[in-house]
């Protein structure tokens, strides 16, 4: 249980940062952290369907890809 106290600490620290930052961030600030939002989503969501089960699905980055158009 202690291990997982600095990673949870970490964690915590990483959502205060985020949650402030539309406080005192410009607008290109603001904007570098919504797209770094989006692609940890897209991480985890490639590495639930595709590395848990080792299924490839390429849906992701053709939906993903079509967003961006």
């Amino acid at each position: 249980m202690s291990r997982a106290l600095p990673t949870l600490l970490a964690a915590a620290a990483i959502v205060a940062f985020m949650a402030c930052l539309p406080l005192w961030g410009d607008d290109p600030i603001i904007a570098v952290g919504i797209n770094l939002l989006a692609w940890v989503a897209l991480s985890a969501s490639w590495l639930v369907f595709s590395g848990l089960t080792g299924y490839i699905s390429l849906g992701h980055a053709v939906f993903y890809g079509i967003g961006a158009m």
